[in-house]
């Protein structure tokens, strides 16, 4: 068994690799290959100990599969498979989007759901519009406002004590 020069950099690459070498290589690593096909994020997650028993094979031929695939070890080869599903998770435009698809069917689902949306649409906007737009205004002692509260009339507004609330515009 030959291995290959360089390491495929995307998923769909090593995808392609494992199909076309996957008839040519030794019953354990053949294994492995149509276990990483079938079950793609459990070798993005799992440890090697964990895949090797779940796709019945020794530990050690989870290295030979990397190495058979170009790669220097089962690290660099399971960070492909990590790779593929960060590229894949749709942002939260996306999300929405395919969730307002889906619930168009459901009469009061899709009344909830796209009130929640609407709410979770407006949030983001305002969280956008107080971090791009900041309070630049200073607070002058001509700004300051006082308001008496009960037990504190007849105190003038120099000589306020406990009795008032001050607030600040």
């Amino acid at each position: 068994m030959a291995t290959i020069d360089t390491a495929p950099r995307d998923f769909a690459t090593l995808k392609a690799l494992i199909i076309e070498r996957g008839k040519t290589l030794p019953k354990r690593l053949s294994q492995i290959a149509a276990f990483a096909l079938e079950h793609p994020d459990d070798i993005a997650f799992g440890t090697v100990a964990l895949i090797a028993e779940q796709a019945e094979v020794q530990p050690s031929s989870l290295i030979r599969f990397s190495q058979a695939m170009g790669y220097q070890g089962f690290s660099e080869l399971q960070e492909i498979f990590r790779a593929r599903l960060r590229d894949r998770v749709p942002n939260y435009e996306e999300r929405i989007a395919q969730l307002r698809e889906h619930a168009r069917s459901a009469s009061k689902a899709h009344i909830l759901f796209e009130g929640f949306s609407e709410a979770a649409q407006k949030h983001e906007k305002s969280e956008i519009a107080r971090r791009i737009f900041p309070v630049r205004r200073l607070i002058h002692p001509a700004d300051e406002v006082t308001r008496d509260v009960p037990g504190g009339s007849g105190q003038s507004k120099n000589n306020q004590k406990a009795g008032s609330v001050r607030c600040f515009l």
